[in-house]
């Protein structure tokens, strides 16, 4: 999953003296990333890509003022105070259902449309609110509270509000007596030049109920782009709205359904078969309940020329059964899930272990390559248009807080995190640097992921000089977190102490592997051997190596 675990991204600098920098800008937007509830919303648009073939989203600026009480006790006596506070104040980003997004025809990209319009819905009391608070001009807020309510629109919100049906629901929903919704076009883009006075032509203009006008302003972004994205899992090069995965199944579908409604009426006359009889064998039809033990008697003798069922001919049931399956194998292949490799299902008993390795792997690369178009389209853009709204709109210093145990120690260096770290600046946001999802490295299954590992791992202890170079507590660690196990801090010991006596330990193996002649430690080259030392990177003996007490003992 593209989300499935934090960090989302990755921000790599352009040398060892951007990394602290890039650290601490990749650490903020991964914490506003995880607010503004990015993993619910990207299940929810990866969703509406699938059925639709396109889903919109946006992005913006949010933030709430609200109040909040507080108890506690002064001088022995239990006191409560109310007082204001912001309970979010950060960038935010949410998908766009496609019925309600209209983007200029005639472009496929909404990089290169000169223009787009949003659509959503807002309670006249949000509205008003909206206005005092200077979002829309109080002019159109005004004459939108005195004008008559849009019936139209009314029966529409009404429509969309209870589009999905339950079995509790009215059949023909109808809004509620106080409900009073305002219907927002929202147009993002240029406008004709003779339609503006200040001479800015990038403009958000906000129209409430097709009729009144609530906000003619420039563009408040810096870059004047358009603070929109689609993602397209099956993108189409000439068309803004693309296929989506149920139309490619639609056809095939309507087949099924209708070879499965035959398939179910053939069954239901063999399960309860039609019964011919003679009108001259005495047999009482309202006796002609079937149950376990019951005797119908008969006036005459019984024989198959009396009563017999109609079996129908089942030969075309066979064949609905083969047509069935065929078309849900080409279900499978039009949407790239194979039932056996992807859902669990039992393969075939011939099937050889490399033959459903090689399917595995081939729809693998598939959801992998929707993967990493969904970080193309969405993750990646997300995180740069963070980046350029906290330039303009967030206040600073800001400290963000890392937790769990990876607040004190990196999990990567296993070193302490210097204080400065968490608190990011003004100018920490002044450089760009490359961002780098991380979902499309976590599409190996984690037991694979741990076969992998062990696999690196007995690599790395047949070679003495890799020995010396890999920091074996990060990759143990690795190793543990790829294992599921929930305790990795304390089955690790990172303690000074205790990784000196592990690079103790790995030295004097070392020492008697390489026999009394040469020794190759961690803490330094030549400090347990005899004879010749080779320290570091030094190839002469006694040579003195890059690390302190690089020398080597002479024999």
């Amino acid at each position: 999953m593209t989300v499935g675990a934090t960090p989302y991204l990755t921000f790599v600098g352009g040398g060892p003296e951007d990394q602290m920098v890039a650290k601490r800008q990749e650490t903020l937007i991964n914490v506003q990333l995880y607010d503004s509830g990015t993993y619910e919303k990207m299940v929810r648009l990866m969703t509406i890509g699938d059925i639709y073939g396109t889903a919109p989203w946006r992005v913006f600026w949010k933030r709430e003022e609200g109040e909040t009480t507080l108890r506690f006790m002064a001088d022995g006596v239990e006191q409560q105070v109310t007082s204001p506070v912001t309970k979010f104040n950060g960038p935010d980003w949410e998908p766009i259902e496609p019925v309600d997004f209209f983007p200029a025809p005639g472009h496929a990209s909404i990089n290169r449309m000169p223009w787009v319009i949003h659509r959503y819905w807002m309670d006249l009391e949000d509205v008003i609110k909206a206005g005092e608070e200077g979002f829309f001009d109080k002019e159109g807020v005004r004459d939108l509270t005195f004008s008559p309510p849009n019936p139209g629109l009314s029966d529409v919100w009404a429509a969309r509000r209870n589009f999905a049906t339950g079995a509790f629901m009215e059949s023909n929903p109808k809004a509620g007596k106080y409900e009073k919704p305002v219907e927002i076009l929202e147009m993002w883009g240029r406008v004709p030049r003779g339609l503006v006075d200040d001479g800015e032509m990038i403009r958000v203009m906000s129209v409430a109920n097709r009729k009144h006008l609530m906000r003619n302003r420039a563009n408040p972004h810096h870059s004047r782009k358009l603070p929109f994205g689609a993602y397209s899992p099956m993108p189409d090069p000439h068309n803004f709205f693309a296929p989506g995965k149920a139309e490619v199944a639609e056809k095939l579908q309507y087949a099924s359904n209708r070879i499965a409604n035959q398939k179910m009426d053939a069954l239901d006359q063999f399960i309860d078969p039609v019964f011919l009889a003679n009108r001259r064998s005495g047999i009482d039809p309202r006796n002609f309940r079937m149950r376990s033990g019951k005797i119908i008697w008969a006036d005459s003798a019984v024989d198959d020329t009396m009563i017999r069922p109609l079996i129908p001919n089942l030969t075309g049931l066979n064949q609905a059964y083969m047509e069935l399956e065929q078309q849900a194998k080409w279900m499978q292949q039009g949407t790239g899930v194979i039932e056996d490799v992807v859902q669990g299902f039992t393969t075939a008993d011939r099937e050889t272990a490399r033959s459903f390795q090689g399917r595995q792997e081939a729809v693998s690369n598939r959801l992998l390559m929707e993967v990493k178009l969904c970080e193309a389209q969405v993750l990646e853009p997300l995180g740069t248009w963070y980046v350029e709204m906290n330039r303009q709109f967030l206040t600073y210093p800001q400290v963000v807080r890392m937790i769990g145990a990876a607040a004190i120690i990196d999990p990567i260096t296993l070193q302490p995190i210097p204080q400065e770290n968490t608190e990011v600046g003004v100018n920490d946001m002044l450089p760009d640097y490359d961002k780098r999802p991380l979902g499309a490295t976590r599409a190996v299954s984690k037991m694979a992921q741990l076969q992998n590992l062990i696999m690196l791992t007995q690599v790395v202890q047949a070679n003495p000089m890799s020995q010396v170079l890999v920091n074996w507590l990060a990759l143990y660690r690795t190793m543990f977190q790829a294992a599921d196990l929930p305790n990795v801090d304390q089955l690790l010991n990172s303690e000074a102490l205790m990784m000196q006596a592990v690079q103790m330990f790995m030295a004097q193996g070392q020492s008697q592997g390489q026999g009394q002649g040469q020794g190759l430690g961690l803490m330094g080259p030549g400090a347990m051997g005899g004879g010749e030392g080779v320290g570091g990177l030094g190839t002469k003996p006694g040579a003195p190596g890059p690390s302190p007490g690089a020398g080597g003992g002479g024999g």
